[in-house]
């Protein structure tokens, strides 16, 4: 497995977070279409909040529970990184954007 995309890359703004973190959902083989929101839930919720969290905090962190964490912590130690709640909620928020074909 290789990375394209590490956190120094990140943090120097090399790359988006959007792109950062869709490598993860890409890598760890998370079907986007298994977040379980359905389209239109996320649509409103993205027109309400950018950063859709106007979903509770709760669920994303439910979602992200449900990843094969030891595939995303083999991603983040090829990126230079670790993993926390923080990085599973991203995850799982990149992956419902890519549901809904929001990049």
């Amino acid at each position: 497995m290789e990375v394209r995309h590490t956190r120094k890359d990140y943090m120097e703004k090399k790359v988006s977070h959007h792109d950062y973190y869709k490598e993860y959902v890409e890598l760890a083989d998370i079907r986007p279409q298994s977040i379980p929101f359905s389209v239109e839930e996320l649509e409103e919720a993205l027109n309400k909040d950018k950063n859709l969290n106007s979903i509770a905090l709760r669920k994303w962190d439910s979602i992200g529970s449900r990843f094969n964490t030891s595939k995303v912590h083999k991603i983040s130690k090829l990126k230079g990184s670790w993993v926390s709640q923080a990085t599973l909620v991203c995850i799982a928020k990149t992956a419902a954007r890519m549901k809904i074909g929001v990049e």
